[in-house]
């Protein structure tokens, strides 16, 4: 019963993150339902409960998104879904945890040093939305590398929480696609994703109400504790697994 209640809980603060700064659902709920589950089918889990958050608020934001950085997203990532697919088709769960603990590690460190240069302004190109769209076939989680593409270009806030819940809209459902296809679509899928829509939905409405009055500083400070415990839970239970 704990358990449960402590899932529910990370998914409503993970939803309420990722509706205030446009990531944080894949990064921190999608770990934590893998290791509840145990298997790949915690990444469909996250993809379709990060769709209900973007298409909650997508409609609303979309006027504010940047629209060649979408465009450059989209092809690139609709490149990269393929390789990111046979990826999570043929890579066991142990593995997909230390890759996804290496990929949010790899991000903490980003977090941390890699603070945006102004006088070096770089715009979003089909190479970052690659790699998005590979680390959304595989883990799910298309929404870093483009956070850290647009931060790069120079985006604010609003700009780039709006092109982030956009290009979620258009990629969410070809990753749930892919990876249905790909590994199957379980009864357990589909139960845990309806046990997680409350709390989803929930965070997210929270989120979209606090935005406005929200200091983002605050929130990348949460985002990076729950980077860093979650990054070493999945690689000390992966390498404990596959050793």
């Amino acid at each position: 019963m704990a358990l449960q209640i402590g899932l529910h809980l990370v998914v409503l603060i993970a939803a309420f993150l990722q509706a205030v700064t446009g990531i944080g659902f894949a990064l921190i709920a999608g770990p934590v339902i893998l290791l509840a589950m145990n298997d790949g089918s915690a990444f469909q889990v996250t993809a379709v409960l990060s769709f209900l958050i973007a298409i909650v608020l997508a409609p609303r934001i979309w006027r504010f998104a940047h629209k060649d950085a979408f465009k450059a997203l989209g092809v690139g990532a609709a490149l990269g879904l393929i390789p990111g697919i046979l990826l999570y088709a043929t890579v066991g769960a142990n593995t997909l945890k230390i890759g996804a603990g290496l990929v949010l590690t790899a991000l903490c460190v980003q977090f941390l040093f890699g603070a945006r240069s102004e006088g070096q302004k770089r715009p979003v190109n089909r190479g970052i939305g690659f790699i998005s769209g590979c680390l959304g076939g595989a883990l799910a989680m298309p929404g870093p590398t483009a956070a850290i593409g647009l931060a790069r270009a120079g985006a604010d806030k609003t700009v780039s929480r709006a092109t982030i819940l956009s290009f979620f809209v258009l990629s969410y459902p070809f990753i749930f696609l892919g990876q249905s296809l790909a590994a199957g679509l379980t009864q357990d899928t589909v139960t845990a994703t309806a046990l997680f829509v409350p709390a989803t939905l929930a965070g997210t409405f929270a989120g979209r109400w606090a935005e406005p009055h929200v200091n983002e500083t605050h929130y990348r400070r949460a985002v990076l504790f729950f980077l860093v415990v979650i990054a070493f839970s999945l690689l000390i239970t992966g390498f404990r697994e596959v050793v």
